[in-house]
């Protein structure tokens, strides 16, 4: 008995089953390199979001200096 993916008698026919084969290979790739992108993706948005949370606090941090400031100037003044 001949494999299922070999070819008889040198013919050029082909075996959907390699076809099938390629095909599956072919979208496998294709699904891991959408999630490689899709984790990429998510990786640049988390730096985002941690990038958005430091310059929050900063801001928090400036107005409560401010806030502070004045609340202390309108009463010791």
């Amino acid at each position: 008995m001949e494999p299922l993916t070999s070819v008889s008698n040198g013919s050029n026919t082909f075996d959907p089953l390699i076809v099938s084969s390629n095909s599956m290979s072919r979208d496998v790739g294709s699904i891991k390199e959408k999630i490689q992108v899709l984790v990429h993706e998510h990786s640049i948005h988390q730096e985002w979001i941690l990038l958005s949370h430091i310059l929050n606090r900063l801001c928090f941090i400036i107005y409560l200096f401010f806030l502070s400031f004045s609340i202390g100037h309108h009463l010791f003044l």
